[in-house]
């Protein structure tokens, strides 16, 4: 019995632990290949931006590449225009 509960919680506990790392793996992969300048790659979010902490990092993040983007394309129009 008390084998079985100890056996479930150690499951429990993996699983939790498993789903944690891979969604701290997605963002890390995401901020590498923004590091490499892919910008492109939006990191996904499980629920609404008012999520647990990793949905919100993941958020803050997607926000700031969509802003980094904008100001680059700004840049670079003004650059075609001779808009220095």
């Amino acid at each position: 019995m008390i084998g079985a509960c100890v056996t479930i919680a150690l499951a429990a506990a993996f699983f939790a632990l498993v789903t944690m790392t891979r969604r701290l793996r997605r963002l890390a992969t995401a901020i590498d290949t923004f590091r490499e300048g892919q910008f492109r790659h939006p990191v996904p979010i499980r629920s609404a931006p008012n999520g647990d902490e990793l949905d919100r990092l993941a958020h803050a993040y997607n926000l700031m590449v969509a802003h980094i983007q904008t100001q680059m394309e700004e840049i670079a129009e003004a650059m075609r225009f001779g808009e220095t």
